[in-house]
């Protein structure tokens, strides 16, 4: 998935280049009175979808529950201007979860809930979040994955500069490299 969204991204940006836009992944790019962009992720795994995986659903919440604070770390730049505890949002330091309740850290859909197997929805990520960083937090220490996840990630973390010669490999606070 974290591949799927660099390339969205690139593509979008180097579409919007053509018609002179700038593009921003910035999770509140506008100041005001609004909930801002998140990366809304689902997230399940085989026991999360087999009967009964409602267990296995509250027991990774549980889990993620004792790590937020090293999660917001990495869910993108300048996520405390939309996690505010308004606007359907949970407030970036406390942690929540719940059925149904869009303004949870973690939500668990609703026929989710009433077929009692599924999935989980994580509401933190800002939309500037490192994909890769996000589900890193989530997997196991299965050396394959790791090993997968850690050449796609290199794959991808150079390659607009090698491929774009207008991209000047700045960073900025989106988290976007283009050209000023």
């Amino acid at each position: 998935m974290g591949d799927h969204l660099w390339m969205a991204r690139y593509l979008l940006i180097r579409i919007a280049e053509q018609w002179n836009i700038k593009v921003s992944f910035h999770p509140k790019p506008l100041k005001g009175d609004w909930n801002g962009a998140g990366c809304h992720s689902n997230y399940s795994t085989k026991k999360m979808r087999e009967e009964g995986g409602l267990k296995a659903i509250e027991e990774a919440i549980e889990k993620l529950s004792l790590k937020h604070a090293e999660h917001i770390e990495v869910y993108g730049e300048d996520n405390d201007l939309r996690l505010t505890g308004r606007h359907e949002t949970g407030h970036i330091g406390n942690f929540s979860s719940g059925v149904a309740n869009r303004g949870a850290s973690i939500r668990i859909p609703r026929h989710v809930a009433t077929q009692g197997f599924g999935y989980l929805e994580d509401r933190r990520p800002a939309s500037n979040v490192g994909m890769y960083h996000q589900y890193l937090i989530r997997s196991c220490s299965d050396k394959h994955f790791l090993q997968t996840l850690t050449a796609s990630q290199a794959f991808w973390s150079r390659r607009p500069s090698s491929t774009n010669p207008r991209y000047t490999g700045e960073k900025i606070s989106s988290g976007v490299r283009y050209r000023q």
